[in-house]
């Protein structure tokens, strides 16, 4: 495992920090290989256009976009970057972008970090009204994240913070695009927050950040008690843990 937190952890690690403990002693099942495995196929679209499998589903997916008159440079436009690594030291205030190009790459990249970085990669930053755009795209089903603000996910803040320190700009947008499995027919959807400020990033979400950096660390030495709730919807060791009936 490695010493940085990731910033996909961060709302699992301050909603229950034994989720990412537990994650780490049970192999994932079946069912959870073939969600990622979906997702996977979803974001390389994203990424370059084209489709990893020719399904039926798949097919019912691409006819949708068409019949919803839904493209992909609609969602992203073509001038912005794909999969924007950004490594995030809370303490010292400090944010760096990964400029180089394959994921293996930036995977490698990740590795020089330690346990006092936070760690992440934006699927999307873009640019909008002359301001930095970020983007997650989100494959799950339908639930916490498509009723909440985008700003409310600790991941999202991550990556508005870090792209308003690397850029210096006033102002960051954020929004999510949430593309569930099913229906199959189903397009693509754009919830957006509202545009926040860097006063707010470095005054508010900075600090916010590092208490949520301590927990994710915590939980991977100790292990806590389990904090059952809504998360647990969407928590990969819910079927390992104690506390989940």
């Amino acid at each position: 495992m490695p010493p940085w937190t990731r910033a996909s952890s961060l709302d699992r690690s301050v909603a229950c920090p034994a989720s990412t403990h537990l994650a780490q002693l049970v192999a994932p099942s079946e069912r959870s290989q073939d969600a990622a495995r979906w997702g996977t196929m979803l974001h390389h679209w994203k990424e370059t256009g084209e489709w990893l499998e020719d399904t039926q589903p798949v097919r019912r997916r691409r006819a949708a976009l068409v019949a919803g008159g839904v493209s992909r440079e609609d969602l992203w436009p073509i001038t912005g970057a794909h999969e924007v690594a950004f490594a995030l030291h809370t303490a010292n205030k400090l944010a760096v972008r990964c400029d180089l190009p394959t994921r293996e790459e930036k995977e490698a990249w990740k590795l020089s970090f330690d346990e006092s970085w936070i760690t992440g990669t934006c699927d999307y930053l873009g640019d909008l009204l002359g301001e930095p755009w970020v983007d997650d795209l989100k494959t799950g089903k339908y639930g916490l994240h498509a009723e909440a603000d985008p700003w409310d996910l600790w991941q999202m803040r991550f990556y508005a913070l870090c792209a308003a320190m690397f850029t210096g700009a006033d102002r960051v947008h954020v929004s999510l695009t949430w593309w569930p499995r099913y229906p199959a027919d189903g397009v693509p959807l754009q919830i957006w927050a509202e545009p926040v400020t860097a006063t707010e990033l470095l005054g508010l979400t900075l600090p916010l950040l590092e208490t949520a950096r301590r927990a994710a660390v915590a939980s991977r030495l100790l292990t806590p008690d389990a904090q059952p709730g809504d998360h647990c919807t969407f928590c990969k060791s819910r079927t390992s843990c104690p506390a989940y009936t």
